[in-house]
């Protein structure tokens, strides 16, 4: 079975204050106790649609150690992954810091290797 990695977007300058809590949140993609997510995929086209040229950080979550139920969903034809509940930090497995392009647009090339 494959399983993809799930990502999520935090502003560089608001990871201080979420590294100090116990769960992993965005302000952008969190919301009643919901942490909206996504792949590989779907990464560049969801953070060029939220974000432009701020520095930011690409937060890599292991599924496999998130234990709030998750669904696949669409809003305004992005696809997402929501993580019905909370997500403690022992589901984060990188950060990567991202940087725009002089257009203020981001370039990702995540791919799944076996």
């Amino acid at each position: 079975m494959e399983i993809d990695l799930l990502f999520v977007t935090v502003k560089k300058s608001d990871w201080r204050e979420i590294s100090q809590s116990e769960y992993i949140y965005s302000p952008e993609f969190s919301s009643d106790g919901k942490l909206r997510t996504f792949t590989g995929k779907n990464a560049e086209t969801i953070i060029n649609e939220f974000y432009s040229g701020e520095p930011l950080l690409l937060i890599v979550l292991d599924p496999l150690r998130i234990q709030a139920p998750i669904k696949h969903i669409k809003v305004n034809d992005l696809e997402y992954v929501e993580i019905l509940g909370e997500v403690t930090k022992d589901a984060l497995i990188d950060k990567i810091i991202l940087k725009s392009s002089k257009e203020e647009k981001y370039s990702l090339d995540v791919k799944h290797f076996d």
